[in-house]
């Protein structure tokens, strides 16, 4: 099935790099397909191919003039360490790493065309593959990784192809990316989350839009292992022994693997993205995918409710499920005084959490919850893995942590001494995975 159509995008401002250098035929092509497109880009890619690099910083200053041509022979010998490309304005090549490339393009070249950062950087399209446990090497992933750091969206993209023939179609597909993301001229990422997408081989022939979209995950399989050799002369060559099988059937590398799929997975600082994250990536871009998608082992990892907390039968009742053989971790929170932060009217000044197993017994229960100094941090730490909002310490919002066995249980909210007002209750699954 055939993923649905992107609408227009609206103008961006993109600074574009890689690893393979400035002259690569794929960074070229999708340059000019973008401004086509309407962005005002910024190229600032390597002088040199520094494939493999990861996000090695390399030199950020003081580049010495160069020693060597450029990978394509268009500079040469004795340049400075940084200069225009001459293909084309707002071309520059940088003689260091992808990361410092990137980071040229976001605090100089930005700076002295936008006054500002870019919208996105977009860091490709790199000449091979970058999937799974290839991944925290490629130097195309550790540039948008440097880009992530910063708080800029990012967007790493790799294919199977260097012919100068299929370049403006890897350009295009590039383009429906990043169509996808656009939300009124910016990237719709949530912050901190960039996306590493790999397109197989390409038929200049076919359209961009013939292509199948699968919204995938890091694995660690599908690659071969890069090995060390000591022997002077014997060429390090990665073998494919020595590697787990990556049986996870939503992981890029075995997605990839079935031929014609362009992967998509999104990525943090340490690469995949966390569970929640990831659905926010996916509601933002569920038109470019198969209808069939679904979320590889989806989960229901929070339920809430904001309603009025009587007295008696009107208190807040809410219940869920632990299901599976094991105990699970959860987070169980209702919010009165913090919801001042959302100007929520008439609120409850002081709830108490009270929870039940399914006979009607008392399994925990909290009143202010930040009295116990270590229990209020375990409760923070929690909150912030899960997402949650934060709480300031000393208010007298309620919370439990707790490890329960399988079965139903029952949260109670009630206000102290028999108050009223408005409450929020959440129940977080904290051992999501």
């Amino acid at each position: 099935m055939l993923a649905a159509g992107v609408g227009p995008m609206m103008a961006m401002r993109i600074v574009l790099t890689n690893d393979d250098g400035f002259e690569s035929r794929n960074i070229q092509a999708l340059f000019t397909a973008l401004k086509a497109a309407g962005h005002d880009v910024i190229l600032t890619a390597p002088y040199r191919n520094q494939s493999g690099l990861s996000a090695l910083l390399g030199a950020l200053s003081d580049l010495p003039r160069t020693s060597t041509p450029s990978s394509g022979g268009l500079i040469a010998t004795g340049s400075p360490g940084v200069g225009p490309t001459t293909i084309a304005a707002d071309q520059f090549y940088v003689d260091s790493s992808p990361s410092a490339s990137a980071l040229y393009g976001i605090d100089i070249a930005a700076q002295a065309k936008w006054g500002a950062a870019p919208d996105l950087v977009l860091s490709g399209p790199n000449i091979g593959n970058n999937l799974g446990g290839i991944t925290p090497h490629s130097g195309t992933v550790g540039a948008a990784i440097t880009a992530l750091k910063r708080g800029i969206p990012a967007i790493a993209v790799s294919g199977v192809n260097g012919d100068p023939a299929t370049a403006p179609l890897l350009a295009a597909i590039t383009l429906r990316v990043v169509a996808a993301l656009d939300d009124r001229g910016k990237i719709a990422l949530p912050a901190g989350i960039g996306l590493n997408v790999n397109v197989p081989g390409l038929d200049s022939k076919r359209t961009a839009a013939s292509y199948r979209f699968a919204f995938t995950q890091i694995g660690a399989g599908g690659d071969p292992v890069i090995r060390f050799t000591p022997n002077p002369g014997v060429p390090s060559t990665p073998t494919t022994t020595g590697l787990p099988p990556d049986h996870n059937p939503g992981s890029e590398s075995n997605a990839f693997a079935a031929g014609d799929t362009v992967t998509v997975s999104p990525m943090q600082a340490t690469y995949q993205a966390p569970p929640d994250q990831t659905a926010l990536v996916l509601a933002q871009m569920r038109g470019l995918f198969s209808s069939a998608l679904a979320i590889i082992n989806p989960k229901l990892i929070n339920i809430s409710a904001r309603g009025f907390v009587g007295v008696g039968s009107a208190v807040q009742i809410a219940g869920f499920v632990v299901s599976g053989g094991s105990a699970k971790t959860v987070l169980i929170r209702a919010s009165g005084p913090a919801l001042t932060a959302f100007e929520v009217a008439g609120l409850l000044a002081d709830p108490v959490v009270e929870l039940f197993d399914r006979d009607g017994g008392i399994v925990a229960t909290n009143d202010n919850w930040s009295v116990d100094a270590v229990k209020a941090a375990a409760l923070v730490a929690a909150a912030a893995r899960v997402g949650a909002f934060a709480w300031t310490p000393g208010s007298k919002d309620a919370a439990l942590l707790v490890a329960l066995a399988p079965g139903r249980y029952t949260v109670v909210v009630r206000g102290v001494g028999d108050t009223t007002g408005v409450a929020l209750l959440e129940a977080y699954d904290v051992g999501i995975d």
